[in-house]
């Protein structure tokens, strides 16, 4: 019997398998080099696909270098989500292809007011997948807001009006989240969350009633379980994966923590690998603060820099159950993050696998990572055990916690 989150699930390996025609949902085409989600979902897919089920994506826009190897369909209104037009052909699409369960990975999004029983006609069971933290940095409000960044006079004035209304807009976005959880929960039938502390977290904001729909499933492991990892090959790097966005990632706090050390480390460099529309103007800080020995990467698989680094950091204001973490963390990178959202202490146990940091302490980040460079005698140790904690994330096991929801929410 394993508990992973809310329910007590009872794994039977042995168990006959239940094919079925699962339906996955993202807004853009699956490219599993872009982002977690995508990879979290490409994973899944492949793994029900290799189980004998049938196995489609549905999309609303395409990408470059996208999944071939699952058909994906695309909504024919791809404007405004919830249409007529969409409704009528999701209905038909579900009826005709007989589809027994549509996943929505992209629950953080509006297209939960499509893809459920209030807007649709189906028989077909919806799951709503939450990758985020579900107060989605709310409790650090002020933190996701990109004030004061420009000059210009209109700039700082439209600034300063926006901080002026902060606290109602922190009380207008609390609002829509909480009309938000209330509609899941009235309208899915099952919502998984990444985290136990993510249950807790949306009842207490969307004032449930009770907790009947929700399930707590983290996410799998990418790559293949590894008994070890040989330190003595890895080089003396710390690593950044994700998309480069001000107002999740918010990686110019990484910059400034490797601001106040590089120069005591000049063996050491900065991999950052991911895009996004935050790119150019942390490429500006670098050269502002003329840092050295720091490489934009772009978008590419991040395997290569998981084998080389030491570390792997995330400076997020908010994340769900960072895929980057449970990678790295699988090829012994030691993760350094900060505690601002509920899944980091499920994943890091502090000074034993990973270190957790005051939320966006920025000289107690720089102090953490000095001290784990200095600290040699606890590096290889700390390697060893990250990829022993990567071990419950397999995927074997992950897909049958899902086999488990899908079986019950089917009968």
């Amino acid at each position: 019997m394993e508990m992973l989150g809310f329910y007590v699930y009872v794994l039977d390996k042995n168990r006959r398998d239940i094919f079925m025609n699962i339906l996955f949902y993202f807004d853009r085409q699956i490219n599993p080099e872009r982002g977690g989600t995508e990879r979290v979902t490409y994973n899944l897919a492949h793994y029900f696909q290799g189980k004998g089920n049938r196995v489609m994506y549905l999309a609303k826009h395409k990408v470059e270098e996208a999944d071939a190897s699952i058909k994906t369909f695309f909504l024919p209104d791809n404007g405004s989500v919830v249409s007529d037009e969409n409704i009528s052909w999701l209905e038909n699409f579900l009826r005709e292809e007989k589809i027994d369960f549509l996943i929505n990975q992209g629950a953080n999004g509006d297209d939960i007011y499509l893809l459920s029983h209030k807007a649709l006609n189906t028989k077909t069971k919806i799951i709503s997948v939450l990758h985020f933290s579900v107060y989605q940095g709310l409790n650090f409000f002020s933190a996701m807001q990109p004030l004061f960044l420009h000059r210009t006079p209109v700039a700082l004035l439209s600034d300063f009006v926006r901080y002026i209304k902060m606290p109602y807009n922190k009380y207008k976005a609390y609002k829509q989240k909480k009309i938000r959880y209330r509609y899941l929960q009235d309208n899915m039938d099952a919502i998984v969350l990444l985290a136990p502390q993510y249950v807790d977290d949306m009842v207490k904001i969307g004032c449930l009633k009770d907790r009947r729909n929700l399930y707590v499933i983290p996410n799998p492991n990418s790559f293949e379980l590894k008994d070890s990892v040989n330190w003595s090959e890895k080089k003396d790097e710390i690593l950044f994966v994700g998309r480069l966005s001000y107002s999740e990632k918010r990686v110019d706090r990484l910059l400034k923590v490797w601001k106040k050390i590089y120069k005591n480390f000049p063996t050491w460099s900065l991999n950052i690998v991911g895009d996004g529309d935050d790119r150019k103007r942390l490429e500006q800080i670098a050269v502002k603060y003329k840092l050295e020995r720091v490489f934009f990467r772009g978008y590419q698989s991040p395997e290569i820099y998981y084998r080389q680094a030491k570390m792997i950091c995330l400076t997020s204001n908010h994340e769900g159950y960072p895929m980057v973490l449970i990678e790295g963390m699988q090829y012994g990178c030691v993760p350094i993050v900060f505690d601002s959202f509920g899944g980091a202490s499920d994943l890091i146990s502090n000074d034993k696998n990973g270190f957790l940091v005051k939320a966006f302490d920025i000289s107690a980040y720089a102090t953490t990572i000095s001290n784990f460079i200095k600290n040699v005698n606890i590096q290889e140790s700390m390697s060893m055990n990250a990829v022993s904690s990567s071990r419950k994330y397999d995927i074997e096991d992950i897909s049958f916690l899902w086999q488990d929801l899908l079986t019950k929410i089917k009968n």
